[in-house]
Protein backbone atom coordinates (compact mmCIF):
# COMPACT_ATOMS: atom_id res chain seq x y z
CA UNK A 1 0.00 0.00 0.00
CA UNK A 2 1.49 3.50 -0.80
CA UNK A 3 2.36 5.88 1.79
CA UNK A 4 1.03 9.42 2.78
CA UNK A 5 5.04 10.51 1.63
CA UNK A 6 5.22 8.49 -1.48
CA UNK A 7 1.83 9.91 -2.91
CA UNK A 8 3.43 13.68 -1.67
CA UNK A 9 6.63 12.91 -3.30
CA UNK A 10 5.66 10.64 -6.58
CA UNK A 11 2.07 11.87 -7.26
CA UNK A 12 1.45 15.71 -6.05
CA UNK A 13 3.57 18.49 -8.41
CA UNK A 14 5.42 20.97 -6.60
CA UNK A 15 2.94 23.46 -6.72
CA UNK A 16 3.79 27.39 -5.82
CA UNK A 17 1.52 29.03 -3.74
CA UNK A 18 -0.18 28.47 -0.07
CA UNK A 19 -2.99 27.93 -1.79
CA UNK A 20 -2.12 24.74 -3.56
CA UNK A 21 0.13 23.81 -0.42
CA UNK A 22 -3.22 23.48 1.89
CA UNK A 23 -5.07 21.52 -0.60
CA UNK A 24 -2.00 19.09 -1.61
CA UNK A 25 -2.10 18.35 2.31
CA UNK A 26 -5.84 17.04 2.79
CA UNK A 27 -5.57 15.80 -1.13
CA UNK A 28 -3.18 13.05 -0.45
CA UNK A 29 -5.41 11.19 2.23
CA UNK A 30 -8.36 11.01 -0.10
CA UNK A 31 -5.67 10.15 -3.02
CA UNK A 32 -4.75 6.83 -0.47
CA UNK A 33 -8.17 5.89 -0.05
CA UNK A 34 -9.16 5.73 -3.79
CA UNK A 35 -5.95 3.65 -4.62
CA UNK A 36 -7.02 1.56 -1.46
CA UNK A 37 -10.46 1.00 -3.50
CA UNK A 38 -8.94 0.45 -6.48
CA UNK A 39 -10.46 3.29 -8.73
CA UNK A 40 -8.31 4.81 -11.76
CA UNK A 41 -7.72 8.44 -12.04
CA UNK A 42 -10.87 8.64 -14.93
CA UNK A 43 -13.09 7.07 -11.89
CA UNK A 44 -11.96 10.39 -9.72
CA UNK A 45 -12.89 12.86 -12.04
CA UNK A 46 -16.18 11.18 -12.76
CA UNK A 47 -16.45 10.84 -9.28
CA UNK A 48 -15.36 14.91 -8.47
CA UNK A 49 -18.18 15.75 -11.28
CA UNK A 50 -20.85 13.86 -9.65
CA UNK A 51 -19.88 15.37 -6.48
CA UNK A 52 -19.81 18.66 -7.82
CA UNK A 53 -23.40 17.82 -9.18
CA UNK A 54 -24.99 16.78 -5.78
CA UNK A 55 -23.31 20.11 -4.19
CA UNK A 56 -24.98 22.71 -6.97
CA UNK A 57 -28.49 20.39 -6.76
CA UNK A 58 -28.57 20.27 -2.90
CA UNK A 59 -29.14 24.02 -2.35
CA UNK A 60 -32.45 23.45 -5.06
CA UNK A 61 -33.78 20.13 -3.56
CA UNK A 62 -33.04 20.76 0.15
CA UNK A 63 -32.55 25.04 0.24
CA UNK A 64 -33.54 24.26 4.16
CA UNK A 65 -30.18 22.63 4.90
CA UNK A 66 -27.95 24.66 2.31
CA UNK A 67 -24.72 24.12 4.56
CA UNK A 68 -24.21 21.12 2.83
CA UNK A 69 -23.61 22.23 -0.34
CA UNK A 70 -20.56 23.71 0.05
CA UNK A 71 -19.22 21.13 1.81
CA UNK A 72 -19.69 19.11 -1.49
CA UNK A 73 -18.25 21.49 -3.68
CA UNK A 74 -15.16 21.41 -1.96
CA UNK A 75 -14.96 17.70 -1.78
CA UNK A 76 -15.38 18.30 -5.78
CA UNK A 77 -13.04 20.70 -6.06
CA UNK A 78 -10.47 18.55 -4.14
CA UNK A 79 -10.98 15.43 -6.00
CA UNK A 80 -9.84 17.70 -9.16
CA UNK A 81 -6.35 17.02 -7.35
CA UNK A 82 -6.94 13.20 -6.77
CA UNK A 83 -7.04 12.54 -10.24
CA UNK A 84 -4.03 13.50 -10.97
CA UNK A 85 -2.26 12.05 -8.08
CA UNK A 86 -4.17 8.82 -8.51
CA UNK A 87 -2.69 8.76 -12.38
CA UNK A 88 0.89 10.23 -11.76
CA UNK A 89 1.14 6.80 -8.84
CA UNK A 90 -0.18 4.26 -11.18
CA UNK A 91 1.16 5.47 -14.32
CA UNK A 92 -2.24 6.23 -16.18
CA UNK A 93 -1.42 9.88 -17.10
CA UNK A 94 -2.59 10.66 -20.36
CA UNK A 95 -3.05 13.60 -22.57
CA UNK A 96 -6.64 12.54 -22.96
CA UNK A 97 -7.00 13.18 -19.32
CA UNK A 98 -5.45 15.98 -18.72
CA UNK A 99 -7.29 17.77 -21.64
CA UNK A 100 -10.86 16.39 -20.60
CA UNK A 101 -9.70 17.34 -16.50
CA UNK A 102 -9.24 21.13 -17.76
CA UNK A 103 -12.53 21.23 -19.67
CA UNK A 104 -14.84 20.01 -16.65
CA UNK A 105 -12.55 22.67 -14.61
CA UNK A 106 -14.10 25.51 -17.42
CA UNK A 107 -17.33 23.67 -16.51
CA UNK A 108 -17.62 23.98 -12.90
CA UNK A 109 -17.24 27.80 -13.21
CA UNK A 110 -19.84 28.20 -15.96
CA UNK A 111 -21.75 26.22 -13.77
CA UNK A 112 -21.38 27.51 -10.25
CA UNK A 113 -22.31 31.26 -10.87
CA UNK A 114 -25.38 30.96 -13.03
CA UNK A 115 -26.77 28.72 -10.08
CA UNK A 116 -25.81 30.42 -7.23
CA UNK A 117 -27.37 33.16 -9.02
CA UNK A 118 -30.50 31.32 -9.66
CA UNK A 119 -30.61 29.85 -6.32
CA UNK A 120 -30.29 33.56 -4.64
CA UNK A 121 -33.21 34.56 -6.67
CA UNK A 122 -35.67 31.56 -6.09
CA UNK A 123 -34.96 31.17 -2.38
CA UNK A 124 -33.23 34.46 -0.91
CA UNK A 125 -34.35 37.80 -2.71
CA UNK A 126 -36.52 38.03 -5.65
CA UNK A 127 -34.00 40.50 -7.17
CA UNK A 128 -32.87 40.19 -11.09
CA UNK A 129 -29.61 41.91 -9.31
CA UNK A 130 -28.52 38.04 -7.85
CA UNK A 131 -29.27 36.71 -11.10
CA UNK A 132 -26.91 39.58 -13.08
CA UNK A 133 -24.51 38.94 -10.47
CA UNK A 134 -24.27 34.85 -10.52
CA UNK A 135 -24.41 35.48 -14.44
CA UNK A 136 -21.46 38.09 -14.10
CA UNK A 137 -19.17 35.53 -11.50
CA UNK A 138 -19.77 32.76 -14.00
CA UNK A 139 -19.12 34.96 -17.33
CA UNK A 140 -15.76 36.78 -15.96
CA UNK A 141 -14.80 33.88 -14.69
CA UNK A 142 -14.75 31.92 -17.70
CA UNK A 143 -13.46 34.60 -19.88
CA UNK A 144 -10.18 35.27 -17.95
CA UNK A 145 -9.58 31.66 -18.64
CA UNK A 146 -10.64 31.55 -21.87
CA UNK A 147 -8.56 34.83 -22.59
CA UNK A 148 -5.31 33.24 -20.77
CA UNK A 149 -5.47 30.24 -23.00
CA UNK A 150 -5.66 32.23 -26.13
CA UNK A 151 -2.53 34.13 -25.33
CA UNK A 152 -0.54 31.54 -24.63
CA UNK A 153 -1.94 29.66 -27.83
CA UNK A 154 -0.95 33.47 -29.70
CA UNK A 155 2.57 33.55 -27.86
CA UNK A 156 3.26 29.68 -28.47
CA UNK A 157 2.26 29.68 -32.63
CA UNK A 158 4.59 32.72 -33.25
CA UNK A 159 7.44 30.92 -30.72
CA UNK A 160 7.64 33.15 -28.28
CA UNK A 161 7.04 31.05 -25.65
CA UNK A 162 9.93 32.60 -23.88
CA UNK A 163 8.21 35.90 -23.47
CA UNK A 164 4.88 34.38 -22.40
CA UNK A 165 6.49 32.55 -19.70
CA UNK A 166 7.97 35.68 -18.45
CA UNK A 167 4.96 37.60 -18.14
CA UNK A 168 6.74 40.08 -20.61
CA UNK A 169 5.43 43.59 -19.22
CA UNK A 170 6.71 46.99 -17.90
CA UNK A 171 5.09 46.54 -14.38
CA UNK A 172 6.11 43.06 -13.31
CA UNK A 173 4.16 43.72 -9.41
CA UNK A 174 1.34 44.78 -11.44
CA UNK A 175 1.74 40.86 -13.21
CA UNK A 176 2.38 39.82 -9.05
CA UNK A 177 -0.82 41.93 -7.65
CA UNK A 178 -3.10 39.56 -10.65
CA UNK A 179 -2.24 36.89 -9.70
CA UNK A 180 -2.40 37.26 -5.97
CA UNK A 181 -6.09 39.15 -6.12
CA UNK A 182 -6.87 36.04 -8.79
CA UNK A 183 -5.98 33.23 -6.33
CA UNK A 184 -7.73 34.70 -3.51
CA UNK A 185 -10.87 34.71 -5.89
CA UNK A 186 -10.24 30.62 -6.90
CA UNK A 187 -12.53 28.60 -7.28
CA UNK A 188 -11.11 26.82 -4.56
CA UNK A 189 -11.98 29.54 -1.86
CA UNK A 190 -15.95 30.06 -3.32
CA UNK A 191 -17.04 27.12 -1.47
CA UNK A 192 -15.31 28.02 2.09
CA UNK A 193 -16.33 31.63 1.69
CA UNK A 194 -20.12 30.33 1.02
CA UNK A 195 -19.77 27.82 3.81
CA UNK A 196 -18.91 30.81 6.04
CA UNK A 197 -22.07 32.99 4.63
CA UNK A 198 -24.82 30.19 5.51
CA UNK A 199 -22.91 29.68 9.08
CA UNK A 200 -22.86 33.56 9.48
CA UNK A 201 -26.82 33.54 8.13
CA UNK A 202 -27.71 31.58 11.39
CA UNK A 203 -26.29 34.09 14.17
CA UNK A 204 -27.60 37.44 11.90
CA UNK A 205 -30.93 39.03 11.21
CA UNK A 206 -30.01 39.16 7.87
CA UNK A 207 -29.44 36.68 4.53
CA UNK A 208 -25.59 37.83 4.15
CA UNK A 209 -26.30 35.55 1.18
CA UNK A 210 -26.34 38.43 -1.63
CA UNK A 211 -23.48 40.04 -0.22
CA UNK A 212 -21.39 36.98 -0.79
CA UNK A 213 -23.20 37.26 -4.69
CA UNK A 214 -22.07 40.79 -5.51
CA UNK A 215 -18.30 40.40 -3.69
CA UNK A 216 -17.91 37.45 -6.19
CA UNK A 217 -19.32 38.44 -9.22
CA UNK A 218 -17.79 42.10 -9.08
CA UNK A 219 -14.45 40.44 -8.07
CA UNK A 220 -14.58 37.95 -11.06
CA UNK A 221 -15.08 41.11 -13.12
CA UNK A 222 -11.97 42.88 -12.00
CA UNK A 223 -9.92 39.69 -12.35
CA UNK A 224 -11.11 39.51 -15.87
CA UNK A 225 -10.48 43.40 -16.71
CA UNK A 226 -6.92 43.14 -14.66
CA UNK A 227 -6.03 40.16 -16.72
CA UNK A 228 -7.49 42.26 -20.45
CA UNK A 229 -5.14 45.04 -19.40
CA UNK A 230 -1.55 42.87 -18.60
CA UNK A 231 -2.33 41.30 -22.04
CA UNK A 232 -2.22 45.02 -23.22
CA UNK A 233 0.76 45.52 -21.57
CA UNK A 234 2.49 42.24 -22.76
CA UNK A 235 1.59 43.17 -26.50
CA UNK A 236 2.82 46.56 -26.58
CA UNK A 237 6.23 45.26 -25.09
CA UNK A 238 5.84 42.49 -27.63
CA UNK A 239 5.65 45.25 -30.71
CA UNK A 240 8.47 47.18 -28.66
CA UNK A 241 10.59 44.34 -29.17
CA UNK A 242 9.79 43.30 -32.54
CA UNK A 243 10.60 47.11 -33.52
CA UNK A 244 14.19 46.91 -31.66
CA UNK A 245 14.92 43.97 -33.93
CA UNK A 246 13.88 45.58 -37.04
CA UNK A 247 15.43 49.09 -36.41
CA UNK A 248 19.15 48.93 -38.29
CA UNK A 249 22.09 49.95 -35.67
CA UNK A 250 23.60 52.72 -37.27
CA UNK A 251 27.05 53.12 -35.88
CA UNK A 252 28.54 56.92 -35.43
Amino acid sequence: MVSIGEIRKTGQTKYMGKKHQVIRFFSAFFTKGFLWLGLSANAVSALGILTFIFGIGWLFVCPQYPIVSPVLLALAFLFDYCDGEVARIKKTFTHMGVFWEARSNDLTRAVLGIALGVYGYYFIENDPMLLFMGALFSLSSIYAITFGYGMEYYFRERGREKEYKEGISDSKWYNKAIDSYASVFNFAYTSPFLALTFIANFFSSSNLFPVYLYFYGISSFVIMAAKFVRSVYMFRTLDRIDRDKSTPKWKS
